[in-house]
């Protein structure tokens, strides 16, 4: 094993000693009331598939296209991009591109 990994599961495992995770519902209403909009308005009129998860530990959005144009003018969307805690971008077999993204449903705080 890799010394550096090493170094972060120590440190890892220390932190996890001292803090607890919480669920962060302030993540799941503002998704629902205004990020999901957004993806919606985003979607509108183009063939773009939106599909999106709600689980415990957070939000998963997956937009499926041939291609996405994203220019400044797209401000909202630009933003949801660089806030998701997780952003994945594929190139898929059939000649689409999938964004997923995925934004957490949880904090930590101190036990």
């Amino acid at each position: 094993m890799d010394e550096g990994y090493k170094k972060f599961l120590k440190k890892w495992n220390e932190y996890e000693k001292t803090h607890i995770k919480s669920i962060d519902t302030s993540v799941y209403y503002w998704f629902k009331t205004y990020a999901l909009k957004v993806f919606l308005d985003y979607c509108d009129g183009e063939n773009i598939k939106l599909e999106y998860e709600i689980k415990e530990d957070g939000i998963t959005v997956d937009l499926t296209s041939e291609f996405f144009l994203l220019e400044e003018l797209d401000t909202e969307m630009l933003h949801l991009l660089k806030i998701a805690a997780v952003t994945f971008i594929e190139v898929n077999k059939a000649g689409t591109v999938t964004i997923s993204l995925w934004f957490r449903g949880w904090k930590w705080g101190r036990k």
